[in-house]
């Protein structure tokens, strides 16, 4: 999930005028520029997991966040499709980040249960 998200977040930032064509968006100065700080902090967010499950320290929140980053952008993708900014070809982005998200947040719950488990044991 981290791997895509840094390549999703990069191709983002550096085609955001082609993704936002590919999406049958509207490609303006305003909309690629933000489309690319959306994928900068996409790709950061990606990096930013993939730290914190390699870490040899619990980073119990940069997994939260990572989880939570997935969920918010899953809503407004979803969002975008429904108030027809998006085709529904963006749905794709939706559903990944949303089950992205779900086992991110799974995991983030687990290991926190476990570290929980080793403090009264």
């Amino acid at each position: 999930i981290g791997t895509l998200s840094v390549a999703l977040g990069g191709v983002e930032l550096g085609a955001s005028e082609v993704v936002l064509h590919a999406f049958e968006a509207e490609a303006t100065t305003t909309s690629t520029h933000l489309l690319s700080m959306i994928g900068a902090m996409t790709a950061m967010f990606g990096l930013m997991f993939l730290y914190a499950i390699t870490s040899t320290t619990p980073q119990h929140l940069a997994v939260l966040w990572s989880g939570l980053q997935k969920c918010g952008t899953s809503a407004l993708f979803g969002l975008g499709v429904q108030r027809a900014i998006f085709c529904n070809a963006a749905l794709a982005v939706a559903i990944f980040d949303l089950i992205a998200s779900v086992m991110i947040l799974g995991y983030w719950y687990w290991v926190r249960q476990l570290a929980n488990e080793s403090q009264h044991s």
